[in-house]
This record gives structure tokens, sequence and C-alpha cells, in this order.
């Protein structure tokens, strides 16, 4: 704890824009970081080992907070 961490970065790619872009970009991000599993890894003499196969099971991430986009118009007569 205090030496390391996971920096994961999301990149999405537009193929037809049809309206609601922010929305679609938003959803698609939250939704890939709520499946994302990440590998389970101790530190051993200050190396890092990563776990795989059966050993460990991956963990997912602990989102706290789920960001929720909202748009809205003001339409005047």
């Amino acid at each position: 704890t205090g030496k390391y961490a996971w920096d994961i970065k999301c990149e999405l790619s537009v193929l037809n824009n049809d309206g609601n872009l922010l929305d679609a970009c938003n959803y698609a991000a939250i939704i890939a970081l709520h499946c994302y599993k990440l590998p389970f890894v101790s530190v051993e003499g200050g190396k890092l080992k990563v776990w795989q196969g059966s050993e460990k099971r991956p963990q997912t991430l602990r989102i706290h907070h789920w960001p929720f986009l909202l748009f809205f118009g003001v339409l005047n007569d």
C-alpha cells in the first residue's frame, strides 16, 4: 500500500454519430470498467508477482460512485 497503483485508461472509438454521442460514450466507458478484471498481484521481496490461472482469481474494479451524465434543454415558445 502506498507504493504501487493501477493506472487504467479507457479509450473509445466512435464509429457513427447519430446523436447522444456523449451519453453513449459515458455508458460504454462505465460498462467497460465495470466488466474489467484486474489480475491478482502480490509483492514478494520488492518484486511484483502476477498470479495466473486458477491459483488466484482476477479481481473486479471497486467502483464506489457511478458517474451519470445528464443533458437537458430549455425550450421557449
